[in-house]
């Protein structure tokens, strides 16, 4: 299990990853991260990961409840086969 992380988006792939409204492809698409982009980890539900992004760094905390979103930040759900975990 992860504990906490940064994290970013790795290459390969179309250069981009969808940001869905929830944890599954059958949610809506709100957005797109490209590689290498940084996000931060707040639940896991099976393959899904919900993160948060567009902010420079979050505090240290276990994965296991919502993060509120920072000035300009943003949250979604992405697939775990697309993030690489820097820490955690």
């Amino acid at each position: 299990m992860l504990v906490w992380s940064g994290s970013r988006i790795k290459g390969g792939g179309d250069g981009f990853l969808a940001v869905r409204k929830g944890p599954g492809s059958d949610h809506a698409k709100i957005d797109e991260l490209k590689n290498g982009d940084n996000v931060w980890l707040f639940e896991t539900r099976g393959k899904w990961i919900g993160v948060v992004y567009g902010v420079e760094s979050l505090s240290c905390s276990p994965i296991d409840a919502d993060r509120p979103v920072h000035k300009g930040g943003k949250k979604g759900w992405v697939h775990q086969n697309w993030v690489e975990v820097l820490a955690g």
